[in-house]
């Protein structure tokens, strides 16, 4: 486990990026276990996340808590247009599908189970434009099963 101190972004620790992005507490029962900020290029492209491990008293809290940006946690899986965005320090994910038909995430093992899982509750918010739906966005997946919580924000 990482210290909770880690700096996720210049002078930003992962609980102070989880609390500016999502007013979200790191309280007793959360551990940080991978955190990176990966913007970068000329224009400053990229993605921060940081991922935690909670306890079961910690997550049953969260679940029971009110989302960041919506009235309330969705059930996965999440929207492939969302989480094709976010890539967690790993390879990534694609999304497609034949016309017609529910897509498929492909790619990284790990993020296309959690985020092709119907048993994750996630929450999202798009920050940029109609003209370019969720080219900039914020989300938080709760994996209920591995108690796991991943917070990405992206700008592309």
């Amino acid at each position: 486990m990482l210290s909770p101190f880690r700096m996720v972004k210049r002078d930003v620790s992962a609980p102070e990026f989880l609390r500016a992005e999502t007013g979200i507490e790191m309280g007793d029962g959360w551990s940080e276990v991978d955190s990176e900020d990966e913007h970068g290029g000329f224009v400053g492209d990229g993605e921060t996340f940081a991922v935690f491990k909670l306890t079961q008293p910690a997550i049953d809290k969260l679940i029971e808590s009110k989302p960041p940006w919506s009235a309330g946690w969705q059930s996965g899986p999440v929207p492939g247009d969302i989480g094709l965005h976010c890539d967690f320090g790993t390879d990534g994910v694609a999304f497609g599908g034949l016309i017609g038909e529910a897509g498929t995430y492909t790619g990284d093992e790990l993020l296309v189970r959690l985020l092709g899982s119907q048993r994750v509750i996630y929450d999202a918010k798009e920050r940029c434009c109609d003209s370019l739906p969720w080219h900039n966005g914020n989300l938080i997946v709760i994996d209920p099963d591995t108690k796991t919580v991943w917070l990405s924000v992206w700008d592309f």
